[in-house]
């Protein structure tokens, strides 16, 4: 899940086409296998800033991937909003 991909600007989420998390985790159920979300905001170093939104580095009182209230408050908005995406798919033991 690549924050940068699903919000473009702040608070404009795009779970639509190739963001289409659902329908993909959908997808892998249907072939008979199950999906492990690895929920960033930091996903690493193979993407552009790893995965955060470019939109982050605007703001002068965010620091990234601190405990800076500003960045906390964004990850979790991002974090719920995948949430609403998937929480009706999660697999029960």
């Amino acid at each position: 899940m690549v924050w940068s991909r699903h919000e473009p600007r702040p608070n404009q989420y795009d779970f639509t086409g190739e963001n289409d998390l659902r329908h993909f985790i959908e997808l892998i159920q249907q072939a008979g296998m199950y999906c492990i979300l690895r929920v960033g905001p930091y996903i690493g170093q193979g993407f552009d800033n790893g995965g955060l939104p470019p939109w982050l580095m605007e703001s002068a009182t965010m620091r990234l991937r601190t405990n800076s209230q500003p960045f906390l408050e964004a990850s979790s908005r991002y974090i719920t909003a995948l949430a609403q995406q998937v929480r009706t798919l999660q697999a029960v033991a």
